[in-house]
C-alpha cells in the first residue's frame, strides 16, 4: 500500500531522533535527518528501499551540537560460489 510510504519515512525519522536523544543524553535534542523512499517496481514484487542521511549528532537545547558516535555498519559482501 503506497499510501503508507509517508508513515514509513516518519517512523525512520522518529527512531533516529530517539536514538540520538539517548546518545547525547538530552530529551529534546534534534538530529538532522533526510529520508527518501525509492518507489519503483510492480505491486507483485514491491519493496520500497529507504535511503537515509543522518548527522553524527544532534542539536541540543542550548544550541550546541552533541556527537552521538554513530558507527556505520556495513553488511559483509555475499559469499561467492
Amino acid at each position: 500500500d503506497r499510501s503508507r510510504l509517508g508513515l514509513l519515512s516518519r517512523l525512520v525519522c522518529q527512531t533516529v531522533r530517539e536514538y540520538a536523544r539517548a546518545a547525547v543524553g538530552e530529551r529534546e535534542a534534534v538530529p538532522g535527518v533526510i529520508a527518501c523512499v525509492q518507489n519503483f517496481g510492480s505491486l507483485a514484487h514491491w519493496h520500497p528501499p529507504l535511503h537515509v542521511i543522518v548527522t553524527d549528532g544532534a542539536f541540543q537545547r542550548d544550541g550546541s551540537f552533541g556527537l552521538t558516535r554513530i558507527e556505520a555498519r556495513i553488511a559483509p559482501p555475499p559469499a561467492t560460489r
